[in-house]
């Protein structure tokens, strides 16, 4: 997407009598040569329609979102019931994935349901991927004394819920 032009120098043409520490004018060179005095850029393709598509939804989204206070009471509505629903599915998918996860984690197994899904990172769609990761875990002594007392706890707080 973008082009790297490469180091540029000031222009031999621009004559100054006073250095100045940013020049009026620059000129690409392509050798591949670098060095202190030079400054580096990269040309970005720029397409004037899809730019202004944009620019026109993005002044209309702000606007709806400043005029929500006098959107009809059933869009706001609608709009409550997705983001609860939306947070019961991200909160029930993280306790799922947890469950799933100290399962596995007593048997000695790393296995994670969308192991990205906490990760700040990525993109939003990014964050699903991969589906699952799995491993085995190389624990030591210790650890596998962790994995029985956390299997033990588990044993007891069932035990005591029946």
């Amino acid at each position: 997407m973008h082009q790297v032009v490469g180091p540029l120098e000031r222009n031999p043409e621009a004559v100054d009598e006073v250095k100045k520490k940013w020049p009026k004018k620059l000129i690409p060179k392509r050798d591949g040569n670098f060095n202190d005095k030079m400054f580096m850029t990269w040309l970005v393709p720029k397409d004037a329609k899809r730019l202004s598509l944009f620019l026109i939804l993005v002044i209309l989204a702000v606007l709806l979102i400043m005029l929500f206070p006098i959107w009809p009471i059933s869009i706001k509505l609608i709009i409550w019931y997705i983001s609860f629903y939306l947070l019961i599915f991200l909160v029930s998918l993280i306790i799922v994935r947890a469950i799933v996860w100290t399962f596995f984690f007593i048997l000695g197994l790393d296995f994670w349901i969308f192991p990205n899904l906490l990760e700040d990172t990525y993109y939003v769609l990014d964050t699903f991927k991969p589906l699952y990761s799995f491993a085995v875990r190389k624990d030591g002594i210790r650890m596998i004394l962790v994995r029985l007392i956390t299997l033990g706890s588990i044993a007891l707080g069932g035990y005591q819920f029946m």
